[in-house]
């Protein structure tokens, strides 16, 4: 194993409780390893957005009269309304 010691075990059912669910998500071992080595001792929280508001924005811009506010707000995970309002800001920014 790079940069991390040697592999004990190619079994993920050896793990702790989230390497385990990492290992059956990524269907990789070596990218748990990969994620513990660069990760271990730190506690992340992963923010419920997945999308910047760059990426949001541009999104929005793209769909707007193709889809309906209420598609775009499903796709981005977001409410009609916070979609209203970048579109909004959007408009007022151009």
């Amino acid at each position: 194993m790079k940069g991390g010691g040697i592999i004990l075990t190619d079994n993920a059912k050896n793990y702790c409780e989230i390497y385990e669910d990492l290992a059956d998500l990524l269907e990789d071992i070596t990218e748990v390893e990969k994620i513990y080595n660069r990760y271990k001792g730190l506690t992340i929280t992963f923010p419920k957005k997945l999308y910047n508001k760059q990426f949001v924005c541009q999104y929005i811009l793209d769909n707007v009269g193709k889809e309906t506010t209420r598609e775009i707000a499903k796709s981005l995970d977001l409410s009609e309304r916070r979609v209203k309002q970048l579109l909004k800001e959007i408009r007022e920014s151009n």
